[in-house]
């Protein structure tokens, strides 16, 4: 995990912790149901396994759950800045 420090526009009334770290992952696995999306950031990495052989395996200790209102407007803005 890399720390970095950033500048995030906010509403009034919304604080960030100076202490916030900045996440970089490999991925994102999204899925949901019909009430809510589910957001999983996932980062990847060699390993070796039980035949001494290496292989990736992706792993995650976060996830993200939206309503779709909310989601649709992370969509919304990832799109303007992406």
């Amino acid at each position: 995990m890399n720390e970095q420090e950033f500048n995030v526009p906010t509403k009034e009334g919304i604080r960030i912790s100076s202490n916030s770290k900045v996440v970089n992952i490999s991925h994102v696995g999204v899925g949901g149901s019909d009430d809510e999306i589910m957001i999983i950031p996932v980062n990847k990495k060699l390993k070796n396994n039980e035949q001494g052989d290496l292989e990736i395996i992706y792993e995650s200790d976060m996830q993200i759950i939206l309503n779709k209102k909310t989601a649709t407007e992370l969509k919304k803005l990832l799109d303007k800045y992406i």
